[in-house]
């Protein structure tokens, strides 16, 4: 199944060696009730195995092996289930049913998994974490669960050390030259480094209540970001994707997007914003930006802080 070459130098052996000594001391912090430590250790492991299926090197380590196929299903799934477990002792009520006996079963069974073993924990609940595209699905079951969206925004996080800051973000409008032709639009949200790499679960927000009005779509919702604003990555950047159904095409489909940098939430606090409009899809590398529009048209949201 696997070319596991072990334990020489550069080899995935001496890879998932490391992997799963840092993977028992995440599940150490955590048994001893260091939700914060654990936290962090489930981000740093998670952003480690990104980096090894970008083939992405740190220059201070070791390159990294030769992955192949399977390894690279391994490691999916297993970034997967890390990112669930950060997000459940970030905030219960993120949607995630992964526990921590999940993340047991896969320590034990760690060296097996990489050796063609069947892999512990069932992922497919757990959706994709690194997800590029335009349209989110051509599932037919889609449209039945979009009609009937009532957003899956979740509350303002608990569990926050002693001055940390929740970022509070108000989704007010969009200017949309053709705002009232969009049939059940949304926004999704999600936090990405500046590499696209997601850090948090997206959310959705829920269809806007208010009647549009011409060239412009009233949402007036407001969004928490999941990860204190001091243990995300100063490159950090928050995109907002706005979304609609298309049913000749029978799929949800991407409009434009926006963005907004840590940078930027630092220096604008407590405030009101508008930004730049971008023509899809989404460039969450940030290096092509187009604008949607050449009308006077804005994204409109709120910047806002909640302290631990």
């Amino acid at each position: 199944f696997f070319a596991f070459q072990h334990p020489l130098m550069g080899t995935i052996g001496e890879l998932v060696d490391l992997w799963e000594r840092t993977l028992n001391g995440i599940l150490e912090e955590e048994s001893f009730g260091q939700i914060i430590e654990a936290t962090e250790g489930y981000q740093k492991l998670t952003t480690r195995l990104r980096n090894a299926l970008l083939d992405k090197s740190d220059p201070k380590e070791k390159p990294l092996p030769t992955l192949s196929t399977d390894h690279k299903a391994v490691i999916n799934k297993l970034q997967k289930c890390l990112f669930a477990r950060k997000q459940v002792l970030i905030n219960q009520n993120a949607g995630y049913t992964i526990s921590v006996e999940d993340i047991q079963a896969i320590s034990k069974a760690f060296q097996d998994i990489f050796k063609g073993g069947r892999f512990p924990v069932d992922t497919s609940p757990l959706g994709s974490i690194t997800s590029i595209g335009d349209d989110i699905s051509d599932n037919p079951e889609e449209r039945q669960y979009h009609s009937e969206n009532k957003g899956t925004l979740f509350p303002c996080p608990t569990k926050l050390r002693p001055g940390e800051e929740v970022v509070k973000l108000g989704v007010v409008s969009i200017g949309l030259k053709d705002a009232t032709t969009y049939l059940d639009p949304f926004f999704t949200i999600s936090v990405r480094d500046a590499d696209g790499n997601e850090l948090e679960q997206t959310q959705d927000t829920a269809f806007p209540t208010a009647s549009r009005k011409e060239k412009l779509v009233q949402f007036d919702q407001t969004v928490y970001i999941q990860t204190p604003l001091s243990r995300l990555p100063d490159d950090a950047a928050v995109f907002f994707e706005f979304r609609h159904w298309k049913p000749k095409k029978g799929k949800i489909s991407t409009r434009c997007w926006s963005m907004l940098t840590l940078e930027e939430v630092r220096k604008h606090r407590e405030t009101s914003l508008t930004l730049e409009i971008y023509a899809k899809p989404a460039d969450y590398r940030r290096k092509k930006f187009v604008r949607h529009s050449v009308k006077d048209l804005w994204f409109n949201l709120t910047v806002g802080f909640v302290k631990g």
